[in-house]
């Protein structure tokens, strides 16, 4: 199950990210940068954030098994301007890793960005191959490489970008059902009615046909996603 985040699962999400740091960064960040990580510091550090972005949990009962912040753009600032929305950091718990957890909150992510951004960027070590390969999978594309210095030591991130403009992976919502009756298509997403016509009508078909959709608007999808009519594959 995906939730929001709360102050309640800061010792679940210092802990998973430590560990997750501890295997994922061994040969790229420094031992004394690594020995040196806390408990205590990084429960506070999660609890201060949560004013100033977004927090989703993965969770198996009461157990987080992964986590991702996002919202403004705040790093690297100087570079890639026209990027206005960021995914900060995702982590999935070491034990469970590769069971499709961490493909489900990036598209949680995105399917909330869409709403306030046009495109979005997130930074990840050049080191990190394992990440860079599971990001290009989602569809983000390598920008550029910058130097940063972590625990005193000089180091690469590479930035990929998002543009939903460009991205075609949009999908009709499970909840969603529809009729066509005189070329107007009525459309039933959670309870709510919804009535498309002349080129929304031819849109939302194409959609539904998977046909080639080049010529339909970012505004038209965030209008499905708002209306939970569609979302992001």
């Amino acid at each position: 199950m995906i939730r929001e985040g709360i102050k309640n699962d800061a010792e679940q999400i210092a802990k998973l990210k430590i560990r997750n740091y501890q295997k994922t960064y061994n040969n790229i960040f420094s031992n004394q940068f690594l020995n040196e990580m806390n408990i205590e510091d990084e429960k506070q550090k999660y609890i201060n954030g949560l004013k100033n972005r977004k927090v989703l949990v993965y969770c198996d009962e009461d157990n987080v098994l992964g986590y991702i912040y996002y919202g403004k753009r705040k790093n690297h600032k100087e570079v890639l301007k026209h990027y206005d929305g960021e995914i900060y950091a995702i982590y999935v718990d070491v034990d469970f890793q590769k069971k499709g957890i961490g493909k489900k909150l990036i598209i949680a992510a995105l399917n909330d960005l869409i709403n306030d951004y046009n495109k979005i960027i997130l930074w990840c070590m050049k080191d990190n191959f394992d990440s860079l390969q599971f990001y290009e999978k989602r569809n983000f594309t390598k920008l550029e490489n910058i130097a940063t210095e972590i625990g005193g030591k000089e180091l690469f991130e590479t930035g990929l970008g998002f543009d939903f403009s460009k991205s075609k992976n949009y999908k009709l919502t499970r909840y969603v059902s529809f009729k066509e009756k005189n070329q107007v298509i009525a459309v039933y997403s959670n309870f709510d009615l919804i009535f498309l016509k002349n080129e929304t009508a031819i849109w939302f078909k194409k959609l539904v046909n998977n046909e080639i959709t080049e010529d339909i608007p970012i505004s038209f999808y965030k209008y499905l996603i708002k209306k939970e009519v569609a979302e992001i594959a």
